[in-house]
């Protein structure tokens, strides 16, 4: 009977020994939910003097509660429009956007580096807590902008995500668990125009008039500010196809400025 003792002893400590190892492997899940990371808002704009090309980088999720961490973002791009090592070289500028930004105490650090000459690697890591991360949701969200400095003129943007190696890099807030899947397939391929050229302004009665030189394959934008030097230029009109746009008159000095948007 001591024999039977023991087989049965033994049986038991295998079977318990295999569903406390069912019970590890469900609680050690790396891998839940997905994220999508896409462009928003391509535009040429003017910092400091300089003209740079200005994108949204957006992230989003498919499911609920989806809280991000830390993660890497790997942007390729065309040396024809930006020159090589965009970063070394100081041709790029990156903020952090709303799904991330937090105030008084930033709750992710940003870093910045030439992942190679053509690609740019921005790292986020999240300081903080689980559960206080950026929240998803399925409507995308401005993850950060970045500005990359114009150096030629008449190229395409040829902005895009190094997508397998953002794969097994994007962490909830837990830092510890896995998005998957990982999807970056958008691209980015405006045009990047020539400025537009000698802009006017006339009134007529109590009608301002501004125009410019057309640049093929573009629309433009028109910005005003009572103060040039203060950048808080206001957008007063987008999308415009003709090179000449127009307002009433409602201020005694006011100043402004066009921007041109190459078309896909």
């Amino acid at each position: 009977m001591k024999p039977k003792t023991l087989e049965f002893s033994l049986l038991f400590i295998l079977l318990a020994m295999l569903t406390c190892g069912r019970l590890f492997a469900q609680q050690g899940t790396t891998n839940r939910g997905d994220i999508e990371f896409s462009f928003a808002n391509p535009d040429l704009v003017e910092w400091e003097g300089e003209s740079y090309f200005s994108l949204d980088v957006m992230a989003s999720s498919a499911e609920s509660d989806q809280r991000l961490g830390t993660g890497i973002v790997l942007l390729n791009y065309n040396p024809e429009a930006f020159g090589f090592n965009v970063r070394t070289n100081n041709n790029v500028i990156v903020t952090q956007g709303n799904l991330v930004y937090r105030e008084p105490f930033p709750f992710y650090y940003f870093i910045i580096n030439d992942n190679t000459s053509t690609r740019l690697a921005i790292t986020f890591e999240y300081l903080y807590s689980a559960g206080n991360g950026g929240l998803l949701s399925t409507t995308p969200q401005q993850l950060f902008n970045v500005k990359f400095k114009v150096l030629d003129t008449g190229h395409r943007a040829g902005i895009g995500f190094q997508q397998n190696m953002m794969s097994n890099q994007q962490y909830w807030d837990d830092n510890a668990t896995l998005f998957d899947p990982v999807v970056a397939q958008d691209v980015e391929n405006s045009l990047i125009p020539i400025l537009p050229q000698h802009i006017a302004l006339t009134i007529i009665g109590n009608v301002l008039f501004v125009s410019w030189d057309q640049v093929s394959g573009c629309t433009y934008s028109v910005y005003s500010a009572v103060d040039p030097l203060a950048n808080d230029w206001q957008l007063e009109a987008s999308g415009l196809t003709e090179s000449a746009w127009s307002q009433a008159v409602e201020e005694d000095k006011k100043f402004f400025r066009v921007t041109a948007t190459g078309t896909q």
